[in-house]
């Protein structure tokens, strides 16, 4: 059930459309959108994308809510995992407009790329993550409102947030810093080393999924 539900082509172009399609167009709407504010130095800059970052949020969530609730979808999962979500937006569109500053000053076309990828790479990883997964929890009929699966896919989609909320915190304090270099990691920082550590071994769970529904695609 679970690789009829994933291999639907309805599926693989709803996933088309929320990890890549979405990514790209509404990172640059925010990033217009930001240029609304007064930009004077880089902290302005990322300050800029960040609130519309969260004015995007804002209606994200309300649209979303209001679009269950018409659907009849328990509030629960809606609001656990937008909560949780709350800071991908603002870390996303802040740094595209890093990107856009340091364009703007130094021409350097391969800042402004690796910023909004970057920025668009968290977006994507956001909503594909909750496509793939959100899909496999309801793949699977119940007698509960909650099943395992919607448990799984929740903490999941806490555990993408925390990390979201923490890049947003480390990034926003080395752009008031003034420091170049957003997320760096020190090696000796045992710390440090077992967040990213598990953060990279979490990613293999909508890979993983995925990987077992196409297999014949990942085959050749």
């Amino acid at each position: 059930r679970l690789t009829s539900a994933l291999g639907s082509p309805w599926t693989l172009l709803l996933l088309i459309e929320l990890a890549v399609v979405a990514p790209l167009t509404e990172e640059v709407g925010k990033a217009v959108g930001s240029r609304l504010f007064r930009i004077t130095d880089r902290r302005s800059a990322f300050h800029a994308g960040v609130a519309a970052g969260v004015g995007f949020a804002i209606v994200e969530n309300a649209a979303y809510g209001f679009w269950g609730s018409f659907l009849g979808t328990p509030w629960e999962p809606i609001v656990i995992g937008r909560m949780m979500g709350a800071a991908v937006h603002p870390l996303a569109s802040g740094l595209v407009m890093l990107g856009w500053w340091e364009w703007r000053n130094d021409r350097k076309l391969g800042g402004l790329l690796a910023h909004f990828f970057s920025g668009v790479g968290v977006h994507a990883l956001w909503n594909g993550s909750i496509v793939v997964l959100g899909i496999a929890s309801t793949a699977f009929d119940t007698d509960t409102q909650f099943s395992t699966h919607t448990l799984i896919s929740l903490a999941y989609t806490a555990t993408l947030g925390l990390v979201a909320a923490g890049a947003l915190w480390r990034v926003t304090a080395a752009v008031g810093a003034g420091r170049k270099q957003l997320l760096t990691l020190d090696s000796g920082d045992g710390r440090a080393v077992a967040a990213w550590v598990v953060l990279a071994s979490s990613l293999i769970v909508p890979v993983a999924v995925l990987i077992l529904t196409y297999s014949d695609f990942v085959r050749g």
